[in-house]
């Protein structure tokens, strides 16, 4: 089962998608948080257990875009079942 939604904190949006599966083992969910923070793409294709490739370009696009405290956080834990992937980008208002 997938939750989505959506939330405004402060001046940012956070999407949200949490589903209910097994999770992701601690030391998988660190890897993969340290390959989506490297600037460099080569080093994240080239990495032998490279894998979340399109996890670290869809978080390299936002920082890009709205800078370094914008992109993806991905959580998960041992007594919560699921993983969580959240986008926090900035709001704008509409004219």
């Amino acid at each position: 089962m997938l939750h989505i939604w959506a939330e405004k904190a402060g001046e940012n949006l956070i999407i949200s998608i949490k589903d209910n599966g097994v999770g992701i083992p601690a030391e998988e969910l660190c890897k993969i948080q340290k390959r989506i923070e490297k600037q460099d793409a080569q080093a994240v294709e080239m990495a032998p257990d490279s894998g979340s490739i399109g996890l670290w370009n869809v978080h390299q696009r936002i920082r890009l875009q709205y800078g370094p405290g914008y992109g993806l956080q991905i959580t998960s834990g041992e007594k919560v079942k699921g993983a969580c992937v959240s986008v926090r980008i900035p709001c704008r208002k509409m004219s």
